[in-house]
């Protein structure tokens, strides 16, 4: 007690408090550093899972030309076209786009017939965009959801992320 009769706190309560929350500063600033990095993590795990959605899109695409003698999904029903195709319709499903039903879009410029495609390896034929169920669409349509870039599979089946849709329909 101090000559007052009120209790003094000794030097290992003091000691105690400024470690604490020297402790808890720490956590805070380490927390702020790391935040960024998982959320850039988490972005590249959803592009991964849109990579391979589209992936498998694309191979259900070329299944059911192979079917059809040649002929790819009517544009306006193309999801559900390809259902018998994929094996879950999470295919359908964008890792950077889970409220949406399908998060892609069946480009509007593509031909009845596979065979028609001039260039497949320049061809557009489904991308990241927004809208639902058998979208089918253009640039206008198109969502930069993944680092500011969307990822596209072409016909012949290999899938990019570009920073931007291409402005033409190549190979057309």
């Amino acid at each position: 007690m101090n000559p007052n009769g009120k209790k003094q706190m000794s030097c290992w309560a003091i000691a105690g408090i400024v470690a604490a929350s020297v402790v808890v500063f720490f956590v805070i600033i380490l927390a702020a550093i790391l935040y960024p990095v998982f959320a850039k993590a988490r972005e590249k795990a959803h592009q991964r899972i849109c990579t391979r959605n589209l992936q498998q899109l694309g191979s259900a695409v070329r299944m059911y030309a192979q079917d059809y003698d040649g002929k790819l999904p009517p544009k306006e029903v193309w999801c559900d076209a390809l259902g018998r195709y994929v094996t879950r319709n999470v295919e359908f499903r964008c890792g950077g786009a889970r409220e949406q039903r399908c998060g892609y879009a069946y480009n509007s410029t593509m031909p009845s017939m596979l065979a028609n495609v001039k260039s497949p390896n320049d061809t557009v034929m489904i991308f990241d965009a927004k809208g639902d169920w058998n979208t089918v669409g253009n640039s206008s349509i198109a969502d930069l959801r993944h680092a500011g870039g969307l990822n596209v599979v072409f016909v012949d089946g290999h899938v990019r992320w570009l920073s931007d849709y291409p402005t033409q329909a190549p190979g057309r």
